[in-house]
């Protein structure tokens, strides 16, 4: 009974001093709850091969690979693997790479070449990205003492000159290939899914690129940088593309982030993809499958890149002639939805339809003259 009692008095007298002493000032170490999934990360760490550069070690002479290879890394998400490049020693130290690469996350995982014995990866945190030109950068989230960043090349690289790669196709890690400069092109664009579309000065190389690739050096034959691997042409061999050193440039000088504008959540459509018109990097265009037989059957035009789809050509029986078209216009200060038919299909205005109000319903029918 005397044991009982003088455990609820101390029970009472830790409340009396918790709730006297007890406050909402306090504070706690800084921590974080990452989206990044750390034991997928540490998994895939796993079974990263590091054969090759022991190799690479054990050989006699200086060459591209050698020379290069402390300057390249893995990045690890949740979803994929890409290839990065230690680009400077600055604060933790600095990484470029494709934004799609790291696409959707604030934190990656990073691998070095010398990382074997240590069994560790490093984190780091994207810093800026544009989203047009493909390009991200980012920062280690902890300082790394051993940093070798590359050395970029100073001189314009030429058609025909050798050029040498660096990354992890296909999860085959560290990889080396090279090739030739086959062209240069200036505001070049292209797609890298359905709605992402790019823009940068790019050189087309015959160097193989393939997926893990992407975000990985393009060297000269001093081992000195000319761009960065971003993609190639699936269609054909031998055609692939880097993300030349003047695009580069003008990424790491600019401020902030440029993003890709979002499809518009209005359009419920089934997108089968996008398009460019005018070659600036922005979708201006959507191509809808909305009966789901993998045709084309609406076509979805934002004229001002606004995210607003100002014109709907639709094509019922998928013969690739409109019968509607949707038009949101602006007529004398008022908003206004015109359908144009054109009912049997010989390309000229039959009559035309007005949504005054706006609610979706055409009010009224007019012929047209």
């Amino acid at each position: 009974m005397m044991v009982k009692i003088i455990f609820i008095t101390f029970i009472l007298s830790f409340s009396i001093f918790f709730k006297v002493h007890s406050n909402e000032n306090y504070s706690t170490f800084p921590y974080e709850i990452p989206e990044l999934d750390i034991t997928l990360i540490n998994e895939k760490r796993l079974n990263i091969n590091f054969e090759n550069i022991k190799e690479t070690k054990r050989s006699s002479g200086a060459n591209i690979y050698t020379k290069v290879l402390p300057s390249v890394v893995k990045i690890l998400s949740n979803t994929g693997h890409g290839t990065g490049i230690i680009l400077s020693n600055k604060g933790n130290g600095l990484i470029i790479t494709n934004y799609h690469v790291v696409e959707g996350y604030e934190t990656v995982g990073v691998i070095f070449g010398n990382d074997d014995e240590k069994k560790e990866t490093h984190l780091a945190t994207v810093l800026k990205f544009n989203a047009i030109s493909d390009l991200a950068l980012l920062s280690l989230n902890s300082k790394q003492n051993s940093l070798v960043p590359i050395k970029s090349s100073e001189d314009e690289i030429k058609i025909g000159e050798n050029v040498h790669a660096i990354g992890h196709p296909l999860g085959q890690d560290w990889t080396y290939t090279r090739g030739y400069v086959s062209q240069k092109r200036k505001n070049y664009t292209w797609k890298t899914n359905k709605g992402s579309h790019h823009k940068a000065n790019v050189i087309q190389t015959q160097t193989p690129i393939n997926p893990g690739n992407s975000g990985g050096p393009l060297v000269n034959d001093d081992g000195k940088l000319v761009g960065i691997n971003s993609f190639g042409n699936m269609k054909a061999q031998g055609i692939n593309f880097a993300i030349s050193n003047d695009s580069i440039k003008d990424f790491l000088k600019s401020k902030g982030n440029i993003e890709k504008k979002k499809i518009n959540a209005q359009y419920k459509h089934n997108l089968l993809s996008t398009f460019d018109k005018n070659k600036n990097g922005i979708v201006d265009g959507y191509l809808w499958d909305d009966n789901r037989n993998k045709k084309v059957d609406t076509v979805g035009i934002d004229k001002n890149e606004d995210d607003f789809v100002e014109t709907i050509f639709i094509d019922k029986n998928e013969n690739q002639i409109f019968e509607i078209v949707i038009k949101h216009r602006i007529v004398k200060g008022q908003k206004a939805i015109f359908y144009e038919f054109d009912k049997n299909e010989d390309k000229k205005i039959d009559s035309i339809g007005i949504d005054v109000n706006l609610d979706g319903k055409i009010d009224k029918v007019v012929p047209y003259k």
